[in-house]
Parts: structure tokens; C-alpha cells; sequence
């Protein structure tokens, strides 16, 4: 049994990083540097069947590299399996698949709960947004392209919903051209 008190303290605390990001970017450096990034990155672990802790987690990753200008995300490359959980809140995954099989669960066949459908849909729209914001800045494309981003992106812009696929749509435009300039 889970004590809802400790999942509660998690939720809280997630959403406080997200606010924290959000709101006062000039912080971000000290939040980064107190291990911030990887106590997001250990409550999504430690909870995933969560699927709350999965939203704020996620959704505190997407500010943190849409505002990372600075250190351009390297808590989060530096961080064991930080972009494969990334991934794997972008895909849906079991924690257990995301170093080897990348078939797409798409959240249309995983609940029959239309709030649970609601909640992981957002899980993957801010996980694929972070990607996408990584994928935007040329000198840290690869990071999502090493994780099998094309493929990651070709799933996500056929799951059926509209943001989900204009996400993917772009995340395969920025990969695609940093692809191009590659092989000039």
C-alpha cells in the first residue's frame, strides 16, 4: 500500500519546482546546482504508476528545458537515464521497456477512464514538448536524435491526437535539418 501522504509530498514538490522554473528563471542555476533536475528525474521513477507524480514530473521537465538557455540541459544529459525517461513519459512506456523495445502505447488503448486518458496524454504532450525544446537548439540535437528520436517522433504524430502530432510534426522538422547540415 502506498502512504498517499509521502505521494502527496512529491506531487507538491513538483509542482513547487515547476512554479519555481516558471517563475523566476534567475534561480534556475541554484536549483539546478541543489540537484533539482534529479529529484524530479528520482520521483518519476519511484512512482511510476503515479500517474499525478508522471504529470508534474513531466511538466517540470518541459520548463526546465524550455528555460535551461545557460547549461542547456546538462543536468538532465548527466543524470543517469534522464532522456530515456524522458522518453519513455513521451512514448507511455513501462519503465522496464525503455532500454530496449520502443513500441508505441498509445494512451487511447492503455485506460478506459477518460480522466486517466486526459493524464497520460498530458504526461506525453509535456515530455514531447521537452524533447522538442531540445531538438530546437542546434547543439543539443543529438541528444534526442541518440535516443531514437525520429522514430519517437514518427509514433507520436500518428497517436491520433492533434497537439500531440503538430509536437511531433516540428520535433521532425528540427531533426530532419540537423540531419541536412550533417552530411554538408
Amino acid at each position: 500500500m502506498i502512504d498517499s501522504k509521502y505521494v502527496d509530498v512529491k506531487i507538491e514538490g513538483l509542482k513547487l519546482a515547476y512554479k519555481l522554473i516558471c517563475s523566476n528563471k534567475v534561480i534556475l542555476p541554484t536549483f539546478i546546482k541543489h540537484s533539482g533536475i534529479a529529484a524530479i528525474l528520482t520521483a518519476i521513477e519511484s512512482e511510476r504508476d503515479m500517474m499525478e507524480v508522471q504529470r508534474c514530473g513531466a511538466s517540470a521537465l518541459n520548463m526546465y528545458c524550455k528555460y535551461d538557455q545557460n547549461y542547456e540541459c546538462q543536468a538532465l544529459f548527466k543524470a543517469p537515464n534522464g532522456m530515456k525517461i524522458l522518453k519513455r513519459l513521451a512514448l507511455m512506456m513501462p519503465s522496464s521497456n525503455y532500454g530496449g523495445d520502443t513500441k508505441f502505447s498509445s494512451f487511447f488503448e492503455e485506460e478506459d477512464d477518460d480522466e486517466d486518458d486526459q493524464t497520460h496524454l498530458e504526461v506525453q504532450r509535456q515530455a514531447a514538448s521537452a524533447l522538442l525544446s531540445i531538438a530546437s537548439r542546434s547543439s543539443m540535437v543529438d541528444h534526442v536524435t541518440d535516443i531514437g528520436g525520429l522514430q519517437l517522433f514518427t509514433e507520436l504524430q500518428n497517436s491520433g491526437d492533434v497537439r500531440l502530432a503538430n509536437i511531433a510534426r516540428d520535433g521532425l522538422r528540427y531533426l530532419s535539418s540537423s540531419k541536412q547540415q550533417t552530411h554538408y
